[in-house]
């Protein structure tokens, strides 16, 4: 559920970007060209010089690393970077020494770093230790039936008519059998709610059809499976 917070934070941001403040977003992902410390120092370098208008002085000769340093200590009063990471532990699987190195050791009063990433290869207790801010300590809190409604209906476009012909009137709040059977199989796990969407918008399933979903995420897995050998 991590990249779908994250994503979500990009999305609000960009609706409503902040005055004066510069947003970067990156995403690592293993096994992608990109994934790796090189391409997120220049693209970042990319973004931050034109953003500050500022040309390069020292005619390439510096390392990206401290010319990234440089720019985001001379920031001018008023204007802020802020930095949102997702996949941090994918990036440390190929460079441990990244967050270390990087989000950790380029901390400025203009600057915030956002990141996301599964609970390995150190990650909690490095962040820990630098008195990182965790919105979650115990990890994502499982999503909500009110949630997993709202993300349906962003997703499945023209198709969320037929899905609200199900909703129903109870007192004050409105139910849709549908939903609250995806909510019961999901057990709160939006990967489980995100392949529903995407059988949906395939035609798979249908939004007035409750019956059909599969019972569980192991079982929805086992499907996918089944399908991928036939």
């Amino acid at each position: 559920g991590k990249s779908f917070v994250v994503a979500g934070v990009a999305v609000d941001w960009l609706k409503a970007p902040e005055e004066g403040a510069l947003f970067i977003t990156y995403r690592f992902k293993y096994g992608d060209e990109r994934c790796c410390r090189d391409s997120f120092l220049l693209f970042v370098l990319e973004r931050l010089e034109e953003w500050a208008e500022e040309s390069r002085v020292d005619g390439g000769k510096m390392r990206p690393f401290e010319r990234l340093k440089g720019l985001l200590r001379r920031l001018n009063q008023g204007r802020r970077v802020i930095f949102v990471l997702d996949g941090l532990d994918e990036i440390s699987e190929r460079d441990p020494r990244f967050a270390l190195e990087i989000p950790l050791a380029l901390q400025f009063p203009q600057v915030t770093w956002l990141c996301a990433g599964r609970a390995e290869r150190g990650l909690p207790e490095l962040f820990r230790e630098a008195r990182a801010v965790e919105p979650w300590p115990d990890g994502l809190p499982r999503m909500s039936e009110r949630d997993i409604r709202e993300m349906i209906l962003e997703k499945i476009g023209p198709l969320r008519r037929r899905l609200l012909q199900g909703d129903r009137d109870e007192g004050d709040r409105v139910t849709n059998s549908f939903i609250s059977r995806v909510a019961q199989c999901a057990e709160g796990l939006p990967i489980y709610v995100k392949y529903v969407i995407g059988d949906v918008l395939e035609g798979k399933i249908s939004p007035d059809a409750a019956t059909v979903l599969p019972p569980s995420l192991d079982a929805m897995a086992d499907e996918l499976e089944e399908g991928q050998v036939t």
